[in-house]
């Protein structure tokens, strides 16, 4: 019985839960910000082929003042979730469990 009053009331796994999504939702932004950066150099090759070809670029640059609008609005919500995120939590010593 001991042993289990030196247990903090927060426990590593309650801590793994909590930060659990965190983590994983910071991984699917960045994966979105990833393939949102891909987009972005993409319509910049494709506004200076068109400019090459004396094209229309208008359209294009449309698209791609969407895609910097969006990345900028990714970039804020990834440095939200990053400070949204509980400070660490100190590790459980179980050898000291083992010893009461």
């Amino acid at each position: 019985m001991q042993a289990l009053m030196s247990v903090p009331a927060f426990s590593l796994l309650e801590a793994t839960l909590m930060t659990g999504p965190l983590e994983g939702g910071l991984g699917a932004l960045d994966r979105l910000i990833a393939g949102a950066e891909r987009r972005r150099v993409e319509q910049m090759i494709h506004i200076a082929v068109l400019l090459a070809d004396e094209g229309d670029v208008t359209e294009t640059q449309a698209e791609l003042a969407r895609t910097e609008r969006l990345l900028r609005i990714m970039r804020t919500q990834r440095t939200l979730l990053i400070r949204a995120q509980p400070a660490a939590v100190p590790q459980i010593d179980d050898r000291r469990l083992l010893h009461t």
